[in-house]
């Protein structure tokens, strides 16, 4: 993974599929426990935010993968 910071809190990131996968999960199974958990609203309304782009953003992309992308983080 390889990660360059473009401008003040703005990144690109570079990574292998897996790699990606692997970060949604993560995020996914952290917002389950955040909602479990007596965590702040605005912290869990960020990370659902953020899932909720990724997920927006999958059918958008070229080449197929997105599916793949998905079953996998599901």
């Amino acid at each position: 993974m390889r990660v360059e910071q473009e401008r003040a809190n703005v990144f690109a990131l570079t990574m292998t599929g897996r790699e990606l996968s692997v970060l949604i999960a993560a995020g996914r199974m952290a917002l389950d426990a955040m909602r479990t958990d007596s965590a702040p609203a605005e912290a869990i309304a960020l990370l659902a935010r953020v899932l909720a782009d990724f997920d927006a953003a999958l059918p958008r992309r070229d080449g197929g993968a997105s599916e793949s992308a998905r079953s996998s983080s599901a």
